[in-house]
């Protein structure tokens, strides 16, 4: 044990002479480059220098409020429900006809249209498709209804009359 005991002060000795040793080198250091204030010493006395420094804060803004004044411990009320728009009315799709002529036949107007390469002869209350329903036929134009949405729509006729 007494062995042991040497050997912490021997170990102990040096640290304490590896100590004052470093700390005369960092005195004794040259600013580098001939700059001052560059060294080590320097920089840590600046550090330490900034550390007493008083810290520049803000005012506290609390110190301007009531600190007495009720408070309310319920829940804020909740957000106004937002205004949503209705969605836009749905519109029939364009007329897939185009005029081609009528026809007075025994006091019945039929008109002749077209749809693509096909060739129809429509009368007042035919179904064409199932989707548009000839509704009126009159010398300036003719009436459909689009059958889904009950949507009323016209067709510009000429009159050959």
């Amino acid at each position: 044990m007494n062995g042991r005991r040497r050997w912490l002060g021997v170990l102990l000795g040096l640290t304490l002479l590896a100590t004052w040793y470093v700390a005369q080198m960092d005195e004794g250091a040259a600013p580098e480059r001939g700059e001052p204030g560059a060294g080590p010493v320097e920089r840590r006395r600046a550090h330490a220098a900034a550390a007493l420094l008083p810290v520049k804060r803000p005012p506290f803004a609390a110190a301007e409020a009531d600190l007495f004044a009720p408070a309310s411990f319920e829940p804020p009320p909740p957000p106004p429900p937002k205004i949503v728009a209705p969605p836009p009315r749905p519109v029939p799709p364009p007329l897939p006809f185009r005029y081609v002529g009528r026809l007075v036949e025994e006091g019945v107007a039929r008109v002749f249209v077209t749809r693509g390469n096909t060739t129809l002869m429509l009368a007042a209350g035919q179904v064409v498709d199932g989707q548009w329903k000839v509704e009126a036929i009159s010398g300036f134009d003719v009436s459909f209804i689009y059958l889904p949405l009950g949507e009323r729509v016209s067709m510009a006729a000429r009159s050959s009359e």
